[in-house]
């Protein structure tokens, strides 16, 4: 039993050497990095709140991923999601980090620009459909 475990060691280190090298390959070989444009848009807006202004509609990320993913990409595939959740009347700057974009998982997100985004609310205006006594012909 000893001689068959020690018999062709350096075959056997050769191979775990080239598995390990043939893995780091794979795990770290064809990366690319890219840049997109992503729109930003805007989640959980109170009900008493509409946004009346803003002032960019997209940020530019540059993102990093295998070649093959980013390759595939649809523009439907990454964007930008600000929470509002805990917004007030006026002008506010909400900022972009990596926590609001929204994308596949083997992406990293290395850059954002601009980094903020900034919103005018104003309360919801609520128009009641009052048309009692009117006849239309």
């Amino acid at each position: 039993m000893k001689k068959k475990t020690s018999s062709n060691v350096a075959l056997k280190i050769f191979s775990i050497v080239l598995a390990i090298s043939l893995w780091l390959f794979v795990t770290y070989g064809g990366k690319s990095e890219m840049v997109i444009d992503a729109p930003i848009g805007f989640e959980n807006i109170p009900d008493r709140l509409e946004l009346l202004k803003q002032n960019i509609e997209e940020a530019t990320l540059t993102i990093k991923g295998h070649e093959r993913l980013l390759k595939n990409l649809r523009p439907t595939d990454i964007r930008i999601a600000i929470d509002l959740t805990d917004a007030k009347k006026g002008e506010a700057i909400y900022y972009i980090d990596e926590g609001a974009v929204v994308a596949p998982r083997a992406i990293k997100i290395l850059r954002i620009q601009p980094y903020y985004v900034k919103v005018i609310l104003n309360e919801a205006v609520q128009i009641e459909n009052s048309c009692q006594g009117i006849s239309y012909r």
